[in-house]
């Protein structure tokens, strides 16, 4: 427990002030002041105390906090605690208005004496006056102040003097503007200033500095404004100066001239006269004026430099007798600079490596990796030191070794970054794997020869595909053909650490090699694909070789492993999203709980890794409880060259193309890839970091690349030197397969036999991967076949029984007993029961629950995320609530799932569309057994992820014959929101509709989106559903539909009219979503009868038999009309004018539909709500107009 004691008084009520205790649980995590006052003011609501707040800037929580002077809402509770006591106190030196308020009044007023406003009179001619650099630079940080007061109520002449002195943060405020040029005032302020009190009461005590919560410096200001006095004082000849020395001056003038040299100045004093004595010029002329005038030491002008003779006093105190007191003193200081060494060199050895293959990257220069910045030198070299923790076998070692050893394991071929990691036990883990071998590597000789043929086959598919489709794109591995080890190595360790399966992401470079030399792809079926010998079948459109993914399953020491790679477009890096959204569909399949049975591997460029935006959401991703993995292993195949961009300048701001990943304190390995095993090695250590801490980890390996971007293109021309240099850069299989043959591991003819097996095996288009499982375990693949060729008008069971739907119901809004809900989520909860037994009709919040309801009961798992989506953006969800008492969340939806035996996650996202929708659409086409929902928080929203829309959602089941079920509901309607908050780019999704690869819908009664959420998951078609889902109709009051409705009712892909004589119609409007209750309202309140509306609910695929079926009833119609809120060249129009009249057509009417919708427009609303309505008004009455 803590004891708060808090400062009381109420002037109505109290004589005296008195100090109130109240006993406080200690709170399990760290809290701000002002949230302890919040929570105590809910016990005693008497409690009074100022916040406005914006944290730190309003500057309105100031008080007395044990002792100091702060902000409440920025100090930390565990800053301020002392032996569990805490005090609060008002600021002191001000009136108390009641508790901790205090009357700022005469604070102000003292702000307001140094007319806190630029003057300046002159006239100017282009109406602002801009600030130079150079007051910039003397001003900066003074604009920060926010005059909380803290400064001048912790200061005692403030205290005493309150109606005289103006006090620190007044003169802070005074110096910015007599130290601005653009200010004509400046001696006029001076002279305001220049009397006793307004700046000679300070003394210097820097109580200001120490409480100010900006990090500001009143003193400092302070003191230039006695220097700018004291040259003015200077110029009156106020101060003179003789031969002998001063002349007499009266108290007063005495007082003003020499306060600028009080006690409280002495440090800023001496710095300045340091300066003064090394370079005169380089201090203000005023201070140099007056260091002049200073008396002559003995005759002499120029006084010795005062730094100079302290530094010879502490060198005499140290050095003065040799007794083993100072040499046990000089030791131990030298002890302590070798331990800083060798933390230097975990920190940032990695910088001194050898990386570059190619020896093109420049050293950076690393000072504190020098002997001489910890004060060491080549006498120390032979003197032994203690190790600590430098684990090298021994307890101590001469400095020459540690040094050596030092070197060997950071700065060699393999450069570590992890001490920026916060966990102690994770740096700890990577000492104890790096510093005992002192960067030897122990590769026995068959794991060395297993490692010279991956490299060997790497570079013999490069060379053959290079003399059989030569000029041919293909994107090759050669200069990183260490790729193909490392890579093998992942998977076989992944397989020791128990991964049952591992999914790779990569873009195109070295993809064909690593499908043929680790997947086990058919060459014959890859030489196919070059030779295009295949005809494509039905809407299938396909894709380049380098773009398709395989799976198959490989032996490992720990058994099979399913390994797969994923197809993958050109836009670089947007497939990281997509396989960890795969992976965690197969986690949550195998119920791995753990994370240790699958594992993802994703393989990246260095230009893309650090440009592509994507690549940060998707780190960002990676430790949520939504969307974690157990942590992601990255391989940078880092050739130092972006298409034809190599200049560091131009591709990133940092040093390193990983260093994004540090957002997140994944450790990264640098490797040269031109130093296989050390590959190998670094491969293995990010396995067992994985499985030990569950966490990304990034493998960085510095390559080349042999040729252009493609085989077609000449780099020379764009990057000269480097492929000078590369031309005459050995292999890294032949300088390997050389130093093998040096050591007597292997000879020439074993390695030119092994050679000529391959060549020999790839012509005739036989597998070159030796272990693959010839007999796969086919458990360890989903089978799709259920969900293949399905068709879209599949009827389904559609009703459910009404009494289990009312006992779920009961069950989806019922909270625990003694949970305490918010008042307005009470009476949701309170009204959803009502609508469940039919006494009020139903909402779009019961109805969408209820879909989820009623799919767990029957045993679908349904995953759901997106920005806010248990509250609903529109706060009509509530799937999750929360408990008014202890915050503690509920899901009711949870006890229904897990009588059911199945799961339901609804995870709220992070800010990011692309990743998050990659990541959802990856899980979806993984995982087809239920619903899985992705929710914008805009319908314009999605624009951020239109990449992951265009490439995979709606192509991927023609290119690569991919399926997903995937559901985007995008909220969408025109409520005078403004441009960015009104469209969900209807147009964009229906422009990219083709044999029938997407579905989008526009569901405009609670009945609909119950019954088509039902639909899409209970039907075995696999197809992404795009949901052009209301917000106004979430609460409309004409938007409801019925129990009867829900239980018994089904889709309706066209909603016709409730008009009980049709052959009055002579008019049909054809319309989607929330126009259509703008019109029945209009068509109500003018009294049509003439006019049926008909709501189109699925504008693709188009309900051509549906909506005739509908149109056949009027008989009378002669005028037909599409309506749509949206601009003319946006919404369904274009794309859906065509399919209308094909409808007309079928039925021999005449007549041309005709439209009404806003003028076009480049923007999708107007940003004035008044125009809006008009637009609206006018819109409506068109439409019902003949």
């Amino acid at each position: 427990m803590i004891s708060i004691n808090i400062y009381r008084y109420n002037p109505e009520t109290d004589k005296f002030p008195y100090m109130q205790t109240f006993e406080f649980e200690k709170p399990k995590r760290d809290i701000m002041v002002l949230e302890l006052l919040n929570q105590l003011k809910t016990k005693d609501p008497t409690i009074s105390y100022r916040r406005s707040c914006r944290e730190g800037v309003c500057g309105s929580d100031g008080m007395n906090i044990n002792g100091k002077n702060g902000l409440a809402c920025i100090t930390p509770l565990s800053s301020v605690i002392k032996k569990n006591k805490l005090d609060l106190r008002p600021l002191p030196g001000l009136p108390v208005v009641r508790d901790l308020v205090v009357d700022m009044t005469e604070f102000y007023a003292q702000y307001e004496k140094i007319k806190p406003f630029l003057q300046n009179d002159t006239p100017v001619d282009i109406g602002e006056r801009l600030q130079s650099p150079e007051d910039r630079d003397k001003l900066d940080g003074l604009y920060e102040c926010i005059l909380c007061a803290c400064c001048s109520t912790s200061c005692p002449s403030f205290w005493w003097n309150p109606d005289k002195f103006v006090g620190p943060a007044a003169l802070l405020q005074a110096y910015r503007f007599i130290a601005d040029s653009r200010d004509t005032k400046t001696a006029e302020r001076l002279q305001s200033l220049s009397d006793p009190f307004s700046v000679y009461r300070c003394h210097g005590i820097m109580n200001c500095v120490s409480v100010c919560p900006k990090g500001l410096n009143p003193n400092e200001a302070i003191g230039e404004i006695k220097s700018m006095l004291l040259t003015n004082k200077n110029k009156k000849n106020i101060i003179t100066s003789d031969k002998v020395g001063y002349k007499i001056m009266n108290n007063m003038e005495r007082f003003w001239a020499t306060s600028h040299t009080a006690g409280a100045q002495s440090a800023y004093l001496e710095s300045l006269y340091e300066s003064y004595l090394k370079d005169s010029s380089s201090i203000p002329q005023d201070w140099k004026i007056y260091f002049d005038s200073l008396p002559q030491i003995n005759g002499e002008q120029k006084e010795v430099s005062h730094r100079e003779v302290i530094n010879r006093f502490k060198a005499q105190e140290v050095n003065a007798t040799p007794n083993n007191t100072s040499n046990k003193i000089e030791t131990s200081i030298k002890q302590i600079k070798v331990l800083q060494l060798i933390q230097a060199y975990r920190n940032r050895g990695h910088q001194k490596a050898n990386l570059d293959p190619l020896g093109l990257k420049p050293f950076r220069n690393c000072d504190d990796l020098d002997l001489g910045f910890h004060n060491l030198d080549s006498t120390d070299l032979s003197d032994e030191f203690e190790l600590d923790s430098f684990d090298i076998g021994k307890k101590t070692a001469r400095l020459s070794e540690i040094i050596q050893a030092l070197e060997n394991i950071y700065c060699g071929t393999l450069g570590i970054e992890y001490n920026y990691i916060s966990s102690l036990s994770e740096r700890k883990w990577f000492q104890k794997r790096l510093e005992p071998n002192m960067g030897n590597l122990n590769f026995d000789p068959e794991e060395q020869i297993y490692i010279l043929k991956r490299l060997s086959s790497a570079e013999g598919l490069a060379k053959f595909l290079a003399s059989r489709y030569p000029g041919m794109k293909r994107f090759g591995i050669d200069g990183a053909e260490s790729l193909i080890p490392m890579v093998d190595s992942l998977i076989q360790n992944s397989g020791v650490f128990g991964a049952k399966q591992i999914c790779f992401g990569m873009a195109h470079r070295g993809r064909l090699n690593l499908l043929v030399n680790v997947l086990g792809k058919s060459p014959k079926e890859l030489f196919t694909q070059f030779e295009e010998d295949f005809e494509l079948e039905g809407a299938s459109t396909g894709d380049v070789k380098y773009h398709l993914g395989s799976s198959t399953n490989i032996l490992t020491p720990n058994g099979e492993v399913h390994v797969s790679l994923a197809n993958n477009p050109s836009h670089l890096e947007i497939v990281d999203p997509v396989v960890l959204g795969s992976v965690r569909g197969r986690q949550d399949r195998l119920k791995d709980k753990n994370k240790e049975l699958v594992i993802p591997i994703l393989i990246h460029g260095d230009a893309s890794f650090s440009g592509q935006g994507v690549v940060m959401e998707t780190l960002q991703m990676s430790q949520t409880r939504g969307y974690g993995v157990g942590g992601t292993i990255h391989v940078i195949v880092n050739n130092q060259i972006g298409f034809t961009t190599s200049n560091e300048k131009d591709s990133r701001s940092t040093q390193y193309a990983t260093d994004v990943a540090k957002m997140i304190e994944a450790p990264i390995l640098h490797v040269n890839g031109d130093d296989p095993e050390m590959v190998v090695f670094a491969a293995k250590l990010a396995c067992e970091y994985r499985y030990n801490f569950k966490k990304d980890i990034v493998l960085d390996m510095y390559c080349y690349r042999r040729r252009g971007h493609n085989e077609a293109d000449e780099p020379s021309s764009t990057q000269p030197m480097m492929y000078k240099k590369i031309a005459l850069q050995d292999s890294v299989k032949t300088s390997y397969q050389d130093k093998l043959i040096s050591l007597g591991v292997v000879t020439q003819s074993e390695c030119d036999e092994s050679e000529k097996n391959y060549r020999t095996a790839i012509e005739k288009g036989d597998s070159v991967v030796h272990n693959l499982a010839t007999k796969p375990n086919e458990s360890m693949w989903f089978d799709w076949t259920p969900y293949m060729d399905q068709k879209g008008d599949t009827k389904i069971e559609s009703s459910f029984d009404r009494d289990k739907f009312i006992n779920l119901a009961h069950e989806a809004f019922t909270v625990p007993k003694n949970y305490v809900l918010q008042r307005q989520v009470k009476k949701i909860f309170s009204d959803r029961l009502e609508m469940a037994e039919g006494n009020i009709p139903i909402n779009w919040g019961f109805a969408e629950n209820m879909a989820y309801a009623t799919l767990l009961d029957q045993g679908y798992p349904i995953r759901f995320s997106g920005q806010d989506i248990r509250r609903g953006t529109f706060s009509h969800r509530h799937a999750v609530v929360l408990n008014q008492e202890d915050g503690e969340g509920h899901m009711p939806l949870t006890k229904i799932a897990e009588k059911s035996n199945t799961t339901v996650d609804l995870y709220d996202s992070l800010l990011s569309e692309e990743a998050v929708l990659g990541f959802e659409y990856g899980y979806s086409a993984t995982s087809p057994l239920g619903l899985v929902i992705w929710e914008a928080q805009f319908g314009d929203f999605v624009n951020g992820a239109q990449v992951v829309i265009d490439q995979f959602i709606v192509s991927a089941e023609h290119k690569w014959e991919r399926l997903s079920g995937l559901v985007m509901l995008l909220p969408h309607g025109y409520e005078g929101q403004g441009p960015e908050h009104s469209s969900a780019r209807l147009e964009r999704f229906l422009q990219l509709c083709a044999y029938e690869n997407i579905q989008v819908c526009v569901p405009s009664t609670p009945a609909q989106i119950y019954h088509l959420l039902r639909l899409q998951t209970i039907r075995m078609m696999r197809r992404p559903l795009v949901v052009i889902s209301p917000k106004s109709l979430l609460r409309n009051p004409q938007a409801v539909s019925s129990v009867h409705d829900l239980t018994d009712g089904s889709f309706q892909y066209v909603i016709d009219d409730s008009l009980e004589d049709v052959e009055k119609v002579e008019k049909i409007i054809l319309c989607s979503g929330k126009v259509f209750y703008d019109l029945s309202l209009k068509r109500d309140e003018l009294g049509i009868g003439n006019i049926a509306l008909i709501r189109i609910e699925q504008l693709y695929p188009f309900p051509y038999d549906s909506l005739e079926k509908i149109l056949k009833t009027y008989t009378n119609a002669i005028k037909f009309v599409w309506c749509q809120e949206e601009p003319t060249n946006q919404g369904a129009w274009f794309n859906h004018r065509h399919r209308l009249q094909t409808v007309m057509d079928r039925m021999n009417i005449k007549d041309e539909i005709s439209l009404v919708s806003r003028e076009a427009s480049s923007a999708p609303a107007v940003g004035l709500n008044k125009l809006h309505k008009q637009q609206q008004e006018a819109l409506v009455k068109e439409a019902l107009s003949f």
